[in-house]
């Protein structure tokens, strides 16, 4: 070990991190009265550089939330970035999304209504009829 032990200057020991959404669990989701909020960890990314939508993901029958960014520190070569995709897994339909960024966190507002249900009967026919199917 030498005169400046890099290690020991920046010992972690002191670092303690209390916050729900953690890069583990980058995301949680909260019930509200006429949808749902999504509280996702985008920290490092600047607002300017994030995205949010929906996209439909092949073979599955559930929207997927998806929350993109990165942001860049040219001047110490430093990335950092986000690409974070959340199943919907719910039956209501989604009538606007809203979001924020805030101290490091994207928060996404999902209004959502119930889907209409579709008033179909159905018509008997006669087993010797003839019909245009």
């Amino acid at each position: 070990m030498g005169f400046f032990d890099f290690d020991s200057f920046f010992d972690r020991a002191w670092n303690n991190f209390t916050r729900p959404v953690k890069d583990m669990y980058p995301y949680q989701a909260y019930k509200a009265d006429n949808g749902y909020i999504i509280v996702c960890n985008t920290l490092g990314i600047d607002k300017k550089d994030i995205s949010v939508g929906i996209e439909r993901e092949k073979g599955t029958a559930y929207p997927v939330l998806k929350i993109k960014g990165k942001s860049a520190l040219e001047r110490i070569n430093f990335e950092n970035s986000v690409d974070l995709g959340i199943l919907l897994k719910f039956r209501s339909d989604i009538s606007s999304i809203k979001y924020e960024v805030k101290n490091g966190l994207t928060i996404v507002y999902l209004k959502v209504e119930e889907p209409e249900k579709p008033q179909l009967s159905a018509e008997y026919i006669e087993p010797d009829d003839d019909f245009n199917f």
